[in-house]
């Protein structure tokens, strides 16, 4: 475990695994978890031969709590942190995975540092671009294809109310995102790392995060992307995911049929294997896998 500070003073802690000349993969966590969600696909990727850093958000695992920051684009700019930190550049770019809200993370990265060559290549798994419903107007089309709990500012408070109680909280987050049956000891970790984040900075994080829309950003996308979607996903219609599919400019998917949101616990071997050939430069462009 090893941790680096920020521009704005918080103390973020990581894992740092794997050979420290492989090609860099950087794991960012979903909304209340935390980098043990990897702990299915960090080592496996290391002993491939990547380097692979698996970073704790602020507010999350064991990273630290300011009280400040509680905004997507404040997570971006602690990525850009974590890249200068670590030497990250155009010279030597790092593959990112985003699960969930770390998506938000690189698309957000990608509005405020534009092309600057430090993203290799993303991975995007089960989180479409606009959580919240929205109207149309003018020449901007509606939105009805976001988050299936989180449609608006009523279930947005529902949530935050439903944080209060987090023991109840990571039980029922858990059983809407996982379809497949987890080991005993893998399910706690993922229980006992969502405990460790604060219910107030949660739902303040939130608030922000459901109501960014991203849609405008995909199109700019310089870097090559996979999208991995959950066909049982408790958390995205279809629809949501695969808007990123017909929008990114280079992009493949690969819908997992039997997973759900959290499909790298549920299905690691599959996701590694993807991960691998993406960062090979195996999977080519515009193609959309079943994994069965």
């Amino acid at each position: 475990m090893r941790d680096f500070v920020t521009n704005d003073g918080a103390r973020l802690t990581y894992d740092d695994l794997g050979p420290a000349g492989g090609h860099l993969v950087v794991l960012l966590h979903g909304w209340s978890g935390s980098r043990r969600y990897f702990l299915r696909n960090a080592e496996k990727l290391a002993e491939d031969g990547f380097r692979v850093v698996a970073l704790d958000l602020r507010f999350h695992g064991d990273s630290d709590k300011p009280g400040r920051g509680y905004s997507v684009a404040r997570l971006a700019v602690d990525l850009s942190d974590l890249f200068q930190h670590l030497g990250v550049s155009r010279a030597s770019p790092a593959t990112v995975v985003g699960t969930s809200m770390g998506c938000a993370i690189i698309w957000k990265y990608a509005e405020l540092f534009g092309a600057d060559g430090r993203i290799a290549r993303a991975v995007l798994v089960d989180q479409a671009p606009l959580q919240a419903r929205r109207a149309g107007f003018g020449g901007v089309p509606a939105w009805e294809a976001g988050s299936k709990g989180l449609p608006d500012d009523a279930a947005l408070r529902g949530l935050q109310g439903a944080l209060l109680d987090m023991p109840a909280f990571a039980r029922g987050n858990a059983e809407c995102c996982l379809t497949l049956p987890l080991p005993p000891d893998v399910a706690e970790v993922l229980a006992a790392e969502t405990l460790k984040a604060h219910p107030d900075d949660l739902g303040l994080l939130m608030a922000d995060h459901t109501n960014q829309d991203h849609r405008f950003t995909l199109p700019t996308l310089s870097f090559p992307c996979l999208v991995m979607a959950g066909a049982h996903s408790g958390c995205f219609p279809m629809e949501g995911l695969m808007y990123l599919q017909d929008t990114i400019p280079d992009c493949r998917t690969a819908v997992f049929e039997r997973a759900n949101h959290w499909l790298y616990v549920e299905e690691p071997d599959e996701f590694n294997r993807l991960v691998r050939e993406f960062c090979e430069e195996r999977l080519p462009k515009g193609e959309v896998m079943r994994v069965a």
